[in-house]
C-alpha cells in the first residue's frame, strides 16, 4: 500500500521528535497526550517547539515551507500529518500498556508459586526473546488462568499491530 504525503510527513514528524526527545521525554510526552482531552493540543510542545519539528519533517518529504505561514492546502497537509503522528502515538502507548500487563500476570503466577512453596522458574521468562504465546504456552500447566490472560493480550497485541 502506498502511503500518502500526510502519513510520510507524520511518520518523519515521529522520528524527528524521537530524535530530539530523550526516551523519558518520549514516554511522558505519550501519555500526556493520552491523557489530554483536546485534540489539538500535543505536549511534545512541552519539550522543544514542536513546528520546527513538522516544519522539518515537511522538508524532509520534500515540502520545503516558506516563512509567509500555511496555505489552505499545506495547513490542512499539516492537520493530516499530526492525526497520523497522534494515531501512532496511541498505537504505541496501547502496545506498552499491553506489555505491562503480561508482565503484571507473570509477576503474579511468580507471587502465587513463591507463596506455595512452589518452582519459581517463571523468573527465567525473557519477553524480548520469545512471544507472548511462547509464554503462555510454557506456564499453561502449571498456571492456566495466567496462560489464559497472556492468550488474550497476544490475541490484543495482534490487533492492535494491525491498525
Amino acid at each position: 500500500m502506498k502511503r500518502t504525503s500526510a502519513e510520510k510527513i507524520g511518520q518523519r514528524f515521529e522520528a524527528i521528535l524521537r530524535g530530539w526527545l530523550t526516551a523519558d521525554e518520549w514516554g511522558e510526552m505519550v501519555e500526556a497526550n493520552r491523557r489530554e482531552d483536546n485534540p489539538i493540543i500535543c505536549h511534545s510542545h512541552d519539550y522543544c517547539d514542536a513546528n520546527m519539528a513538522m516544519h522539518e519533517a515537511f522538508a524532509a518529504e520534500g515540502f520545503p515551507l516558506g516563512d509567509d505561514g500555511l496555505d489552505e492546502l499545506t495547513a490542512a497537509m499539516w492537520k493530516a500529518a499530526w492525526e497520523v503522528f497522534r494515531e501512532a502515538t496511541r498505537h504505541d502507548q496501547t502496545l506498552r500498556e499491553i506489555d505491562d500487563a503480561v508482565e503484571a500476570t507473570i509477576r503474579r503466577a511468580v507471587s502465587r508459586d513463591a507463596a506455595l512453596g512452589g518452582d519459581v522458574d517463571l523468573l527465567g521468562i525473557d519477553l524480548l526473546s520469545e512471544s507472548y504465546e511462547e509464554t503462555a504456552d510454557r506456564i499453561r500447566d502449571d498456571h492456566p488462568t495466567e496462560a489464559a490472560e497472556i492468550d488474550r493480550l497476544a490475541q490484543q497485541w495482534h490487533e492492535t499491530e494491525g491498525k
